[in-house]
């Protein structure tokens, strides 16, 4: 797949990455040699794990996990191995193991192949799953992002982002090296709920499209000379879609003057009506060239060059975004001074809205306002009065 390919589309699916029968091609390194160990909460009442008997004939231990409370963080209940070797970056991967929901009809998880150098957790592939009743084989094929040291990688199986019971066995991780053919690994069938033609939802949604998607218009056909035409074939072509289709882009490939930027111009002209910057207008790509850290994938002269292109194709922007309820880097280091933070976002704010200005035709002005850190936060710090100020600074 080219770069250009990355985009983020902003669909509602649940991806379901399980396969039955999967065939496992030979020549791969096993890279994991035991049954794994849970990592769970030190609170009591969260999560609990046990370590039962399997009858299958292709691994010995099943975790059974008990999460009776959603943790803060879904990795805070998981199901970890130790790698054993090192994987290079560039290696076909393929990671499997098998799952099912022990009580109810579903149960969720993300499965990570991760560096373990903390603070460096950066995953070299990873993927959600869902899994039903029976027993499911979850695989991720990857190509790996980076380079481990040995002994210090694993793989997670994260857990915690649902109230649920799931049982997990026989993890395995195959190393087939740089030349291997990707391809020829076995894939995951992408799919969601009510994908099928015959799914409930659809009727009523066409019964929505009639009712609100629709309208009556007019064609009155002339000639050159503006006399009406009768009997003639009316040919016409929808250009783009008046409701807002849209995906997360980058100014820096919008520039880019490469054949996949080529393409990636292509794509978001031809299949997007509206757009929002990845994370261009975010403060710290706003400020990156004044950070001499800075790893030079942001800049104003691409932001401003992108944001003329999408004006050119009539593709109107969401501004993405101007306060942020979690922590972020630069934040966190003036959380012992609110004052000094408070006053980073007003000048921020007063920096860039006038000058990116009606380019943007909207703002996510506070993203995240029910984050994840509910007892550490911005408006911990300052105040729930901050999100009334906020929205004031752009109503413009």
């Amino acid at each position: 797949m080219s770069k250009a390919a990355h985009l983020l589309i902003f669909l509602c699916a649940v991806i379901q990455t399980t396969a039955a029968d999967v065939a496992v091609p030979a020549g791969g390194r096993d890279l994991v040699t035991d049954e794994g160990r849970p990592l769970l909460p030190k609170e009591a009442g969260i999560a609990a794990a046990t370590a039962l008997s399997s009858a299958d004939p292709l691994w010995k231990t099943t975790w059974h996990f008990e999460i009776m409370q959603q943790p803060v963080n879904a990795w805070s209940v998981q199901l970890g191995a130790n790698i054993q070797g090192e994987i290079k970056q560039g290696d076909r991967c393929l990671l499997l193991f098998h799952a099912r929901a022990a009580k109810g009809t579903k149960a969720f998880g993300s499965a990570n192949v991760e560096k373990r150098e903390p603070p460096d957790y950066s995953k070299l592939g990873k993927t959600d799953f869902k899994v039903g009743a029976q027993w499911e084989e979850v695989i991720l094929p990857f190509i790996a992002s980076g380079t481990t040291v040995i002994g210090k990688a694993g793989v997670a199986i994260h857990l915690g982002g649902e109230v649920q019971s799931i049982e997990l066995g026989g993890v395995r991780l195959l190393d087939y090296g740089p030349d291997f053919a990707f391809e020829s690994l076995p894939h995951p069938a992408i799919s969601y709920d009510g994908r099928e033609p015959d799914a409930p939802w659809r009727k009523q949604a066409l019964e929505r499209i009639e009712k609100i998607r629709k309208g009556n218009f007019t064609i009155e056909v002339v000639d050159k000379d503006g006399r009406p035409q009768a009997g003639v074939d009316v040919h016409a072509v929808l250009k783009r879609h008046a409701f807002g289709f849209g995906s997360a882009v980058t100014a820096k490939w919008l520039n880019d003057e490469s054949s996949d930027g080529k393409k990636y111009r292509e794509i978001v002209s031809t299949m997007f009506s509206k757009v929002v910057f990845e994370n261009d207008l975010k403060p710290f790509a706003w400020d990156a060239e004044r950070d001499p850290k800075s790893t030079g994938s942001f800049r104003k002269e691409w932001l401003d060059k992108g944001l003329a292109w999408c004006a050119g194709q009539h593709i109107p922007v969401r501004g993405h975004y101007l306060m942020w309820r979690p922590w972020e880097p630069w934040s966190r280091e003036m959380k012992d001074r609110p004052e000094a933070l408070r006053q980073r976002l007003w000048d921020h704010m007063s920096e860039k809205l006038p000058l990116v200005g009606d380019r943007v035709v909207e703002w996510d002005c506070i993203n995240h306002p029910a984050g994840w850190e509910a007892k550490g936060c911005i408006v911990t710090l300052l105040g729930p009065e901050i999100y009334t100020r906020a929205h004031h600074k752009v109503s413009f």
